[in-house]
């Protein structure tokens, strides 16, 4: 498909952060034919993820990639990602290959998140003896901000908020059925957001909706 490919920038830091899509990425690595005989379709040399997560300004930092499978469930509980999301249902995973789990060995074979989607919220979890600010650049097309929300559920997601704006979760939200705001610490633990707290561009939060407050 057309347009034009525009950049989305994040600053993450070291243990967890959380991004929030606004464009569409599109997949900028190589294109190989996938047995050098044909007639196999040429194919991109990484998934959609891989390419997105390769430009990470840290080497053979990332250690995961997390979000939300809606509309399939309803997210019931906030359950914080340093506890262990991997068998909680309704959670897409990617695991890099230096991704190591309690036996020592790579996590990798349990990744099932190989796209990423505009509009949607994702955690990223980095090493964490990370020293300074990472940055990750995200080649995509801009998209018109939409979201659909899963009513009386928790969401993982971001707001459409201008780069340097920044504004309190009272006056962009205040009024609306979204009632509760998290914003995860870099230890992995979601932190209930007060209402004078500043939203901020490409962050994803985990957004309760009321539904009873929207049909009020």
């Amino acid at each position: 498909s057309g347009g034009a490919i525009v950049t989305q920038t994040f600053t993450l830091q070291a243990g967890w952060n959380t991004i929030y899509l606004e464009v569409d990425p599109v997949n900028t690595s190589p294109v190989a034919d996938p047995d050098g005989a044909g007639p196999l379709l040429p194919v991109n040399s990484m998934t959609t993820l891989e390419a997105v997560f390769s430009t990470l300004s840290c080497t053979d930092c990332l250690e995961s990639v997390w979000t939300w499978n809606v509309p399939v469930s309803r997210m019931d509980f906030i359950v914080d990602p340093a506890e262990g999301l991997w068998d909680q249902p309704g959670w897409k995973r990617y695991f890099s290959a230096n991704s190591v789990g309690p036996d020592g060995e790579s996590q990798a074979f349990l990744t099932d998140l190989v796209t990423l989607r505009v509009n949607a919220g994702y955690l990223v979890k980095l090493s964490d003896d990370l020293a300074g600010a990472v940055t990750l650049v995200v080649h995509g097309r801009p998209v018109v901000p939409s979201h659909r929300w899963v009513k009386d559920s928790y969401n993982l997601t971001g707001f459409p908020i201008l780069p340097g704006a920044t504004p309190t979760v009272q006056t962009f939200l205040g009024g609306s059925p979204l009632t509760e705001v998290y914003r995860l610490s870099s230890t992995g633990e979601w932190d209930a957001l007060a209402a004078t707290a500043t939203l901020r561009y490409g962050e994803a939060y985990l957004v309760y909706f009321d539904n009873q407050v929207a049909n009020a």
